[in-house]
């Protein structure tokens, strides 16, 4: 059976105080860097993010 994996980018949870600030619209967060990479299976991804820098 082939099975299929994601690498996945873990950030920091937002900052609350700009979330606050802009009614939960705006979420700024830091990139972990490799620090923080995760291999996950793929079929437990439920939703995909892009962080712009």
């Amino acid at each position: 059976e082939t099975k299929a994996f994601a690498l996945v980018s873990c950030f920091t949870p937002p900052r609350l105080d700009l979330l606050r600030k802009s009614f939960s619209t705006y979420f700024a967060c830091k990139y972990q860097g490799e620090a923080d990479l995760t291999v996950i299976p793929a079929v437990s991804v439920q939703l995909v993010v892009s962080m712009v820098p």
